[in-house]
């Protein structure tokens, strides 16, 4: 039996930049976990406390709204590795109360929500895979938000929600580590079509990936690694489509019919490239002293930093 409870990040299963249910980068949860382990199996439930208000006040005010996140993770370890299965669901309202029921690790929560039409809610499944063999390892992650199984209406020709990243690691010769992945979150993912506080975000930053849905991005990358620190140099390409975390929940599939069907391109809407180059180094100058740099040239940019940008810093890390 393990349990937590305070405030910490959440970041289950591997470790990876591009994190698509929990970001790698992301805010601290107050959190209640607890689970049981035994042999290679373990099943686990979590509730994160959200904030009250997903998106910056002015578009919307929340009075005495409560946000709340249930979860449950069954995960197997194997040898050289592990595959896990999430549930999430997300709730609240004026001054709604935690449901202590959805602390049930055994209880899907998809069935609950369809058994309680009147309890509003949204459900995000997820599926992890991880496998190292020799100095070989791969990790891919699915997230599923929401899919339509009828149909009967326009409201049926609504495009499956979802996201996946592959992403494959190569040691080579013990100190070199070659990375590429491939990532992509499709358009309405983690948003909301009805009520605002079951967007996926947590004080009005996403809960999951950073830049949010709508886009597919590539990388590769190459990190030396040495006794005193490491150095690396990695290449992205981003191509993103509208905003569609934060606005409404976009509905234009209604305006057509079952007969006529629905189809959008993806990215969806005014598309925007970004690419360019990141060199990375961190260096021990003395006994706990780091400094890290980090150089980027973007040739192409949906932000305004076109061109080069420069981070210097100086750290120093305190042992007891």
């Amino acid at each position: 039996f393990f349990m937590k409870l305070g405030r910490d990040y959440f970041q289950p299963g591997h470790y990876s930049f591009n994190r698509i249910l929990f970001a790698s980068k992301g805010l601290p949860f107050d959190q209640l976990l607890f689970g049981l382990r035994k042999n290679k199996i373990s099943i686990s439930s979590f509730y994160l406390s959200l904030s009250p208000h997903p998106i910056p006040t002015g578009q919307e005010v929340l009075i005495d709204t409560l946000r709340h996140l249930n979860g449950h993770r069954l995960n197997y370890e194997f040898k050289n590795g592990y595959i896990a299965v999430n549930e999430l669901i997300i709730y609240g309202g004026p001054n709604y109360p935690i449901k202590l029921e959805l602390l049930n690790p055994f209880l899907p929560y998809y069935i609950y929500h369809k058994n309680h039409r009147k309890f509003p809610s949204n459900s995000i499944i997820s599926l992890e895979y991880y496998l190292k063999y020799k100095n070989t390892s791969l990790f891919a992650e699915f997230v599923l938000d929401d899919f339509q199984i009828d149909n009967e209406d326009p409201h049926d020709l609504e495009p499956n929600e979802y996201g996946f990243i592959l992403e494959l690691e190569q040691v080579i010769k013990d100190k070199y580590l070659f990375t590429i992945n491939y990532l992509m979150i499709s358009n309405r993912t983690f948003n909301a079509p009805n009520l605002i506080y079951e967007k996926y975000i947590h004080k009005t930053l996403p809960i999951g990936h950073f830049l949010g849905n709508n886009f597919w991005n590539i990388n590769s990358a190459i990190k030396f690694n040495h006794e005193k620190g490491s150095a690396g140099v990695q290449f992205s390409h981003l191509v993103k489509g509208e905003e569609a975390l934060y606005s409404e929940f976009n509905t234009d599939y209604l305006d057509f019919t079952i007969e006529e069907g629905y189809q959008e391109e993806f990215p969806f809407g005014n598309n925007r490239s970004m690419n360019g180059l990141i060199f990375d180094v961190n260096y021990e100058i003395f006994n706990n002293f780091h400094i890290n740099s980090s150089i980027s040239y973007w040739f192409k940019s949906i932000y305004n930093n076109l061109g080069a940008n420069y981070l210097l810093s100086i750290n120093y890390k305190i042992y007891k």
